[in-house]
């Protein structure tokens, strides 16, 4: 279930809540709530929550706040600050490779971002380039379960620092009449000494590579590149084909190295 409030002529408050249940795999609810404009100044503060359960393997809280001011109409600088809790299941309590599969970690990430949006039309735009990065910085704390080499199990702490980048970007080129050629690509990637299963991008379905399952691949890399060629069908609805070429590296869990 998806449920959208937003003002369809122009900025103001948006309220965006989603709930996706699937049956013996996970359960994921998001709410974010914005507001564009803070004592009548272009001055936008977004709050985020996402919590998901994963089987019984591990569920994850993340708590998000993000400001930023707009420079003319096409350009936002903000700043960002999350908090993200892990804590294990039954299934991630369990040991493997002589350790606990999932530890339970504590994150905070800090960082800023950078938009440009210039288009025209705000929706189904014929011509126009948009983009959105961010980049966060964020020390993790975690715990876990590990069996010594004399046969003993101690529990094990760790910091870890970590780094994520997230890109997003689209370019729109009018074709003929009412034909709109699309071409984009999204990016995101996480740099740290160690990884765990709840640290990795989850990649695939609709909002990222599309003609895969939801979730299909997991990695600390994820990249995808798109061609969209779009017939306008009105002001605000259009069919189109698409392409997408994807790219996903996925580390070592639970260990110092890592492979593509």
């Amino acid at each position: 279930g998806h449920l959208l409030l937003e003002p369809l002529f122009g900025g103001g408050r948006r309220f965006d809540l989603t709930l996706d249940r699937r049956p013996g795999q996970a359960s994921i609810f998001d709410l974010s709530l914005s507001d564009p404009y803070i004592f009548g100044l272009p001055f936008r503060v977004t709050a985020t929550f996402r919590g998901e359960q994963r089987d019984s393997t591990y569920g994850e809280r993340r708590y998000g706040l993000e400001a930023g001011y707009e420079f003319g109409e096409a350009f936002e600088l903000s700043g960002s600050l999350s908090r993200e809790v892990v804590k294990p299941g039954q299934a991630g309590t369990r040991l493997r490779s002589d350790r606990q599969r999932i530890p339970r970690s504590r994150t905070l990430f800090y960082g800023f971002g950078i938009r440009y949006q210039s288009v025209d039309r705000r929706v189904s735009p014929r011509r126009g380039l948009r983009l959105d990065v961010t980049v966060e910085q964020g020390r993790k704390r975690r715990s876990f379960r590990q069996i010594t080499a004399d046969g003993d199990t101690t529990r094990k702490r760790q910091s870890l620092r970590q780094e994520r980048f997230r890109g997003t970007v689209r370019t729109f080129l009018p074709l003929f009449d009412r034909q709109v050629l699309v071409l984009g690509g999204d990016g995101r990637v996480l740099r740290s000494r160690e990884y765990d299963r709840s640290d990795l991008f989850r990649f695939g379905g609709a909002q990222s590579l599309r003609g895969y399952d939801e979730d299909r691949f997991l990695g600390n890399v994820t990249a995808r590149g798109l061609v969209e060629y779009r017939l306008q069908l009105d002001r605000r609805s259009y069919a189109y084909a698409f392409g997408d070429l994807g790219y996903v590296a996925r580390p070592v869990l639970g260990e110092a190295s890592s492979s593509t």
